[in-house]
């Protein structure tokens, strides 16, 4: 018995030390066998292993941006797959220090999209937000070139200044799609330039819409009391359908939000109890036909 105290400890101890030193996830989506039509927590021990928001895949599955609560506040942290596995997550540097919403990449990877609450470039034109401000939480973006990343720059959208943007998406012609006031908006790239909103669905406040890279669907979470995930289909005549509940297999009553489309249009992620799932799009899919 005298001996017990010291068992436990060396087990402890072990324990620590094989975590510590366990090797670290290969191959695409983390390792992680992909899901059916039920959903799974991703990456249980090496993403959603904290209190995570959000997720993106690069088109090469390659790298992966999520968020992370640290020190009360929301950072974006990165991994990227190497020879030796996907390394372990760090701060990104391109906001680090500031508040980050979910990030992620358009369909193409060209370009990686997140909200955060930081100070406008120097060269910025016209009236900067003040710092502390609604105004100074906006929608950044960084474009992939041949050198790199270019420097992070707020999004010049067609949209009410004076309205507070709850999502950003993008397809993979460009075309952006963005919740703001109680409206969903369609925002057409036209020669290198966003054409005016186009109002697809109206009732749904702070609806961070997510639109499929190919848009065909759209995402959208339904706020309240319980947060839902809903889908609308994009009808032949360019039309939207009234949205449908997602179903309480996917809608866990802790759900958070925050969904995203695989560039492949395989997967659907999204947070519930500040942890990652996925689930196949099947589930989407299906309820196109009912």
């Amino acid at each position: 018995m005298k001996f017990k105290p010291l068992i436990v400890g060396v087990i402890l101890i072990s324990g620590i030390l094989l975590a510590a030193f366990a090797p670290q996830p290969t191959g695409d989506y983390l390792g992680e066998e992909p899901p059916g039509t039920t959903p799974k927590i991703f990456s249980p021990n090496f993403i959603s292993n904290r209190n995570v928001v959000g997720g993106t895949f690069s088109p090469s599955k390659k790298e992966f941006y999520f968020c992370r609560f640290t020190a009360n506040s929301l950072r974006i942290y990165f991994t990227r797959s190497t020879k030796s596995g996907w390394t372990e997550p760090e701060e990104a540097e391109f906001n680090k220090g500031y508040f980050g919403g979910p990030p992620f990449f358009s369909p193409d990877g060209s370009q990686l999209i997140w909200r955060a609450a930081r100070p406008f470039p120097d060269d910025w034109p016209g009236i900067k937000p003040k710092p502390g401000s609604l105004e100074e939480v906006a929608y950044w973006s960084m474009i992939r070139t041949e050198s790199g990343w270019n420097a992070p720059r707020p999004m010049e959208l067609p949209v009410p200044k004076d309205m507070r943007q709850h999502g950003v998406s993008v397809t993979r012609e460009g075309t952006v799609f963005i919740s703001y006031g109680n409206i969903i908006a369609r925002i057409p790239l036209k020669n290198n330039s966003y054409a005016d909103p186009e109002t697809i669905l109206t009732g749904y406040s702070g609806a961070y819409p997510v639109v499929a890279p190919d848009e065909s669907f759209l995402i959208l979470t339904k706020q309240g009391l319980r947060r839902r995930l809903l889908v609308s289909f994009k009808k032949e005549d360019n039309t939207w359908t009234m949205p449908k509940d997602l179903g309480g297999q996917v809608n866990y009553p802790a759900m958070n939000g925050y969904a995203y489309i695989s560039p492949d249009g395989k997967y659907l992620f999204y947070t519930a109890d500040h942890r990652i799932y996925w689930v196949s799009t099947d589930v989407i899919h299906s309820l196109k036909k009912d």
